[in-house]
């Protein structure tokens, strides 16, 4: 299977007002391109999401630099279970599982 890549980051979250209470959250990449639509009612939950799903690009990066980090060193057993655990993250981000 391919790996598709996703749109660079960073992102960020900006709000469409809809009248009345109503919002609709959306998450832009560089440029103001739309990645995605999150929520249509003003909700801090829907808020929340929109705000994780803005950080992905960089928790993926982290998490990069974290199983790179834990692959140079020699590892406990608690790191080799922290290490595999990030690659099943990582395969899961790629669309590898």
């Amino acid at each position: 299977m391919k790996t598709q890549t996703h749109t660079p980051g960073p992102w960020s979250v900006g709000c469409e007002d809809l009248g009345g209470e109503a919002l609709c959250y959306k998450v832009y990449g560089k440029d103001n391109q739309k990645i995605a639509t999150v929520g249509r009612w003003n909700s801090v939950g829907d808020h929340a999401n929109a705000r994780l799903i803005a950080s992905a690009p960089e928790l993926l990066e982290i998490a990069y630099a974290y199983r790179n980090l834990l692959k140079s060193m020699s590892q406990s057993d608690g790191e080799v279970a922290t290490f595999n655990y990030i690659e099943s993250v990582l395969a899961k981000a790629e669309g590898r599982i």
